[in-house]
C-alpha cells in the first residue's frame, strides 16, 4: 500500500515518548502523553507497532484477537530494560526531530503508563499468534533492545522476520519501504 501511513484502517503505536504524528502516521495511538484506553477494541485491520509500543498492540491483540500485526524493533522483555536503553542511547542516540519535540514534563505520565505496560505478558502473547497474522521487522543495528533470539524463535515458527540491513532501532524510512511490501 503506498501511503499506508495516511489509511484509517491501520493504527500505529509508537515507541518510547514517541508520536505517531512526528513519524507521519494519520491514525496512531498516543500512549506516552495520555491517558489511553489499551483494553478498548481498536477496530483497524492492521496495528503496527514499535519498540515498547509492541507491547501495547500485542496486548490488545491477546483481548480482541481481530487484526494483523506488524511490530518493528519490538522491545519484548523487560530484563535489565533500564541498562540496554542507555547503551542504545550512547551507541544510536535520540532522534533529532524527537528531541526537539519532547516536552520535559511528558516524561512524568509517560513513566505511570510504562509501568502498566512493562507488566503485559508480551512473549507469552506471541506464541497465540498464528504467521499469517504478524511480521517482524528489525534493524541489523539494533542490538540492545532488540532481542534476537526471540526473533529466531519465532522465525522457526514460520513467523516473517525481516531485517533492515541499514536500521537501528529508531524508526527509519527503511521500515517504512519494507512496511509498504506487507500492509
Amino acid at each position: 500500500m503506498e501511503n499506508f501511513k495516511e489509511s484509517n484502517k491501520i493504527l500505529f503505536i509508537p515507541g518510547w515518548l514517541d508520536s505517531g504524528r512526528r513519524l507521519g502516521y494519520v491514525n496512531y495511538l498516543d500512549i506516552w502523553r495520555s491517558r489511553t484506553d489499551i483494553n478498548k477494541d481498536f477496530q483497524v485491520e492492521t496495528v503496527i507497532a514499535h519498540s515498547l509500543g509492541a507491547m501495547v498492540a500485542l496486548y490488545n491483540w491477546h483481548l480482541h484477537r481481530n487484526f494483523k500485526i506488524i511490530l518493528i524493533n519490538p522491545v519484548l522483555s523487560n530484563q535489565k530494560l533500564f541498562w540496554h536503553w542507555l547503551r542504545y542511547c550512547f551507541q544510536e542516540g535520540l532522534p533529532a526531530p524527537f528531541k526537539k519535540a519532547l516536552p520535559i514534563l511528558a516524561i512524568i505520565p509517560a513513566l505511570f503508563n510504562l509501568n502498566k505496560i512493562l507488566k503485559i505478558p508480551a512473549v507469552d502473547i506471541l506464541k497465540g499468534l498464528s504467521p499469517e497474522n504478524l511480521t517482524i521487522i528489525y534493524g541489523a543495528h539494533d542490538h540492545h533492545l532488540y532481542d534476537k533470539a526471540i526473533g529466531e524463535s519465532l522465525k522457526a515458527r514460520g513467523i516473517k522476520v525481516i531485517e533492515a540491513a541499514e536500521a537501528g532501532h529508531n524508526y527509519t524510512q527503511d521500515f517504512d519501504k519494507i512496511i509498504s511490501q506487507y500492509i
